[in-house]
């Protein structure tokens, strides 16, 4: 898991960073890689999180990875359970002691995740997500009962004729 920096000036706590991660889930998920807080409306509860890869490609693409613990294997059981692929993720930056105003840092979707002690999730911008389409891609080993050109399909008394690009 990426670790947490701080700054600290001759053994004074100066800046402590701290990620505010929102996700859409069915019931939306709340968690902070330091203290409990509140802010926003919301309860936000301490979880072991890593955050990395935060910047903007050359394209203006922003691609983040989530490392959250996964001990108990709860947050994976819900990862797969709810089908995280596609459902929204917000990730802020914030310095406590005192608590900044915090900085959105992310506002995209979960794209994949990898399950294990840790639940790596991949986390792409918006404009990624939507930027082709069709987003959903039928295609071999997936979809690979097509029948051959030239075979006849008869709906009633319509007949349709099978044919190549």
């Amino acid at each position: 898991m990426p670790s947490q920096y701080s700054l600290r000036i001759a053994d004074n706590l100066v800046t402590a960073p701290q990620y505010l991660i929102e996700m859409g889930f069915e019931q939306p998920l709340y968690l902070t890689s330091g203290p409990d807080l509140t802010w926003d409306g919301h309860d936000w509860k301490a979880a072991p999180i890593g955050v990395s890869g935060i910047d903007l490609d050359v394209t203006a693409q922003q691609n983040v990875s989530l490392e959250i613990a996964n001990h108990d294997r709860v947050f994976g059981a819900l990862v797969m359970s709810e089908n995280a692929h596609g459902q929204p993720v917000k990730i802020w930056l914030t310095y406590r002691e005192p608590l900044f105003e915090p900085m959105l840092l992310a506002d995209g979707q979960m794209d994949g995740a990898v399950i294990g002690e840790f639940v790596r999730i991949n986390v792409i911008s918006r404009s990624t997500a939507y930027g082709t389409t069709p987003r959903i891609v039928c295609a071999p080993p997936l979809f690979n009962h097509l029948p051959a050109p030239g075979s006849i399909i008869e709906l009633g008394t319509v007949k349709i004729t099978i044919e190549s690009r």
